[in-house]
This record gives C-alpha cells, sequence and structure tokens, in this order.
C-alpha cells in the first residue's frame, strides 16, 4: 500500500501542514460568517434572505444542496445536455444538484486536493489509483459505517458482507463499494492457445484443479515442447510481470498465499491460507527457488524470449499473437463457461483463438473492496446526501445508465448484428462507468448497462450470474480488513524494493542461473531489511488478530 521514500515521507509532511493550514483557515471563515450571520439576525428579526453557508444551489432553495463528485476519467464529450437530465432526476428524488468533474486518469489532482484540504464532497478511490487505505487512516474519508444501512440500504445488502469487510480500516468503512459485473472473487489459471493446443493433441481440461508446478510440468513436456518444434517462431510462455509468479500479486493465490497488506512490485511477506498468521518471505521459499528453476529450464530451450530480463512493455508480441501461455485472472473458465475468447491484447479473437482453464479455489481477497469504490470527505457538509445519492444511483438503473452512457438513440446504439456502437464524438465516460457506482444491479436483468443485443450478450448475462452467485459463496481472506501501516519501516521497504526491481526479473524470466543467484538475492534482501519488514507485518498481524 505505501512505499514511501524519506523524501516522500517529507513531502508527506509538508501537505499534512497545509491540510491543517487549511483546516483552519476553514474554521475561522467559519466563525467569521457565524458572528456575521448572528449579528444580521439581531438586527433584522424574521428577514429570511441571509445566506445558505454556501452548500445551497443559488436560485433553488434551501432544500437543494450541491455535491461535487471526482472521477479521474478523463475528457469527457457534451457532458452539459446529460447533467442537466441528471440533475432534474436527482434535485427532484434527494434534493441534490451533482457537479460530476472529471480530472486526468492519473489521480493526482484529485489527491491533491485531498491532501490540502480542498472543498471536495466525493471522490472515486481504490487499492491501486487512489489510497483508500492510506487516505482513509489519514481521516481524510468520513466514517460510513452505520450510515450505510441506515441511508443506501439496497446498495448496502447487495453487495457481498466479504467485501465491505475488506473496506474496514479500523473496523470502520470509509467508502461505498461500486459493486461490478465481473464481480470480486478471483480463482486464477492459465491460458492457451486453443488453435494450437487442439493441433498438438494437448488436454488441456485436465489440467483444472492441478498444483500449479504439476500443470506447468505438464504443460511444458506435452505442449510446449511440441507446440514450438511445429512454431520455432512463437513465444512459449509470456514471462513479463503478468504472468510472473511471485510479482503478479494475484498470482500468489497458485500457492494458497496472499500478500500480506500491500501487492504493489516490490513487495515482501506472503501468508498461506492453511496457517493465516504467519508472514514469511515468499523469495526465501523452496517455491521460488523452483520456479527460477523451471523458468531457467525454459528459457534454456527457447520458450522464453532471450531479452526478457530487459523487455519493458510486451503489448507488440502480444497484439501479433505470439504468445503460447500466458496466466489468466479471470473466471468462470472454459472448462465451466464455454465462450469464444481470444489470447490477450489481440484486436481479432479468430487470430489467436484461446481457452482458460482454472487451477486454484474461489477466494475473496482481502483487498477486493476497493478495487472501486466512492469515499465521501470528512470534512463536506452534504455527507449523508452524498450517501442518498450514491443509493440513488444504485438503485435508478436508467439514471445510472444514463449518466454513464449517455441517451440511447444518442451516444450509443445497435448495429444491425447487435453489437453495441457508441456515437462518434458523442457523451462517453471513457470506459469508467466503474467509476460511479455498481454495474450490477440486484434483480439480475442486467438493465443497468447496455449489452449486446445478439448471442455474445446472452453468454456474457449468463456469466455474469455465476459470477455474483461465485462472489456470494466465495471463500473470504484471511486477511480482510487488516491495513498494514508502514511508518516503522519505510526505509527498509525503500531498499527492498529496489533490490527486487534490480534482481527479481532476471530470476523469474530464467535469464540466469537461480544456483548461483537465489542466494545472492536473498542475501541483498536481508541486508535491505526484508527480516524487518516481514516482523513489523507479523507484530501488526498479531495485534490485529488479538483484537477481533
Amino acid at each position: 500500500m505505501y512505499q514511501t521514500s524519506a523524501a516522500q515521507m517529507l513531502i508527506n509532511k509538508f501537505k499534512f501542514q497545509i491540510k491543517e493550514e487549511n483546516i483552519m483557515r476553514k474554521r475561522i471563515v467559519a466563525v467569521l460568517l457565524a458572528g456575521t450571520m448572528a449579528a444580521g439576525l439581531l438586527a433584522g428579526c424574521g428577514n429570511s434572505g441571509g445566506s445558505g453557508g454556501g452548500t445551497e444551489k443559488e436560485g433553488e432553495g434551501s432544500d437543494v444542496v450541491e455535491v461535487n463528485f471526482y472521477v479521474p476519467a478523463g475528457t469527457i464529450n457534451d457532458q452539459d445536455r446529460i447533467m442537466e437530465k441528471v440533475n432534474e432526476v436527482t434535485e427532484k428524488e434527494i434534493g441534490v444538484h451533482l457537479n460530476l468533474n472529471s480530472t486526468a486518469s492519473d489521480y493526482q489532482a484529485i489527491q491533491l486536493m485531498i491532501d490540502t484540504g480542498d472543498d471536495w464532497d466525493m471522490a472515486f478511490t481504490s487499492n491501486w489509483l487512489g489510497d483508500y487505505f492510506g487516505n482513509a487512516q489519514d481521516g481524510a474519508f468520513a466514517d460510513l459505517t452505520d450510515l450505510l444501512p441506515k441511508l443506501a440500504p439496497e446498495t448496502y445488502s447487495t453487495i457481498p458482507e466479504s467485501l465491505w469487510e475488506g473496506m474496514k480500516v479500523d473496523g470502520k468503512i470509509y467508502g461505498i463499494v461500486n459493486y461490478q459485473l465481473f464481480g470480486s472473487s478471483k480463482k486464477i489459471g492459465l491460458r492457451l492457445r486453443k488453435d494450437i493446443a487442439e493441433e498438438v493433441g494437448f488436454d488441456w481440461q485436465s489440467l483444472k484443479g492441478m498444483e500449479i508446478f504439476d500443470a506447468l510440468n505438464k504443460i511444458e513436456t506435452e505442449y510446449l515442447a511440441p507446440a514450438m518444434a511445429a512454431h520455432p517462431d512463437m513465444i512459449g510462455w509470456e514471462a513479463q510481470n503478468g504472468s510472473n509468479l511471485f510479482s503478479q500479486a494475484q498470482a500468489a493465490q497458485f500457492f494458497n498465499c496472499e500478500y500480506v497488506g500491500d501487492s504493489v512490485e516490490g513487495s515482501v511477506g506472503w501468508i498461506n491460507f492453511d496457517d493465516p498468521t504467519t508472514v514469511f518471505n515468499q523469495y526465501a521459499t523452496d517455491e521460488f527457488m523452483e520456479y527460477c528453476k523451471m523458468m531457467r529450464r525454459w528459457y534454456e530451450a527457447g520458450y522464453i524470449q532471450p531479452d526478457a530480463a530487459t523487455i519493458i512493455d510486451s503489448s507488440a508480441d502480444r497484439q501479433a499473437a505470439r504468445f503460447l501461455c500466458e496466466v489468466a485472472l479471470g473466471w468462470p473458465d472454459d472448462v465451466d463457461f464455454p465462450v469464444d475468447k481470444g489470447m490477450s491484447m489481440v484486436t481479432d479473437i479468430t487470430q489467436a483463438p484461446a481457452v482458460e482453464v482454472s487451477l486454484t479455489d474461489l477466494i475473496m481477497p482481502a483487498g477486493a473492496g476497493p478495487t472501486a469504490a466512492v469515499a465521501i470527505n470528512a470534512e463536506s457538509e452534504n455527507i449523508e446526501k452524498c450517501v442518498e445519492l450514491m443509493e440513488l444511483l444504485n438503485t435508478d438503473d436508467d439514471l445510472y445508465k444514463l449518466l454513464c452512457y449517455g441517451e440511447e438513440g444518442v451516444d450509443y446504439s445497435w448495429d444491425d448484428a447487435g453489437n453495441l456502437v457508441y456515437t462518434d464524438g458523442g457523451y462517453f465516460i471513457n470506459y469508467n462507468d466503474y467509476m460511479i457506482g455498481q454495474s450490477y444491479d440486484a434483480d439480475g436483468d442486467f438493465s443497468r448497462t447496455p449489452q449486446p443485443k445478439n448471442e455474445r450478450g446472452k453468454q456474457s448475462e449468463e456469466m455474469y450470474k455465476i459470477v455474483y452467485e461465485g462472489d456470494q459463496e466465495a471463500e473470504a481472506s484471511p486477511l480482510s480488513g487488516f491495513v498494514f501501516d508502514p511508518s516503522n519501516v519505510q526505509t527498509e521497504i525503500a531498499n527492498v524494493t529496489s533490490v527486487v526491481k534490480e534482481m527479481q526479473k532476471s530470476l523469474v524470466t530464467g535469464s540466469v542461473d537461480p544456483e548461483t543467484m537465489v542466494p545472492q538475492f536473498l542475501e541483498r534482501l536481508q541486508s535491505a531489511g526484508v527480516d524487518k519488514i516481514i516482523a513489523e507485518k507479523q507484530a501488526q498481524l498479531d495485534a490485529w488478530n488479538a483484537s477481533k
């Protein structure tokens, strides 16, 4: 979650001081305004034309308040037309005039507002874009624990309890989950070229539920070897971060494990679901050595690119459909629910038809809750109205669809084949509907999002039903609700991250001899302070478990 250098700590301190100054300034202004209003009341009792405190919409009366909602969605075309129609509904239903403010997609503008105490009411937040846990811990976000069941009962009841657990910081909920059609629970598996697997006679369905090393060994001998012999220009294994079993956060699930507290590049510290109270260094395990040895064997066999350790972006090879096998993070797989699909990033799935097969159990990860969420400013004057607005967006299907997709027949339509088509230059939120609210509707008729009106659309709806049922049944991570505070080990985290970024990629791509380099890697990690990080995570996990 936090990967902050010493210099960044000074910046954070400066931002905190700015925020405190802004808060003090607001309090002083509030006192002065209160004094002015009191004087006005004494001078002329019965005068009802005074100020509304700056939260009412000018000219609309005291029953309509303005709410500023910030999302990092980039430029939105023709927004005024849609917002006028949106506000006809929100003002009538709950007395809210919504200002949807879209910033650049890097989140910096929104985080700056949060840090400096500027006026804002609502903002998209997550564990990958915007620091949900850090901002919640710092007191920037409003505590919604008691307000959600009271003011947003349908939103609260629709979302699996395990996701709300994952939103908690010190037992409190500081954000509203934007629950999506594609679900939150995870099974991890592999994606293979369907046509080539059939060509070489590989029974890919037999992989389902296998231990990861058993599956990879079977793939090596029965699929990659004959496939690479027949297609020497192909690349056997996508070895970049997306398919690196020790760098991709969700891939820890292959080993029945999960990251403790953070999952960014360079993070150390896993727990095993069979022993969720013990934190360990994943790089010091037999599994890491075995994986590096396997990747070394594949590298020497030519299944991995010779320059894999230095490649920054593999998108060109993905788009050219050169990979035979890669990690798949989605489900349901093609054993449970066959759907036509392609290898990642190909523009035409017929160019590289793919099949996916899952290897793990269904888990609701600890960080699944804030994958997409909306937070409310702890200092907003309209916290309850913001919660009411989210309930309205999450229950009024037509309103949500209007705000996310525009007007049917104007901003989107369907072609003769039933495919959804967006109008050039029309209102378009750049596929960022997940920032606005939940796309899943509790009644299951999928009316909240425009769907293809063809067989593909029917397949998608069936898949969404499977995913939703899976979310209700998935085993919740034992770390749901645990938040790691890295304050005591900031220097060690920075040093360990540096070592991981320097050495790990060569090991997991098979580019170096693991017998020689893994011991050196572990020694460098120890010198950088990895044991102190593990001990700090263990201490905080112990305290959290004891408090439950």
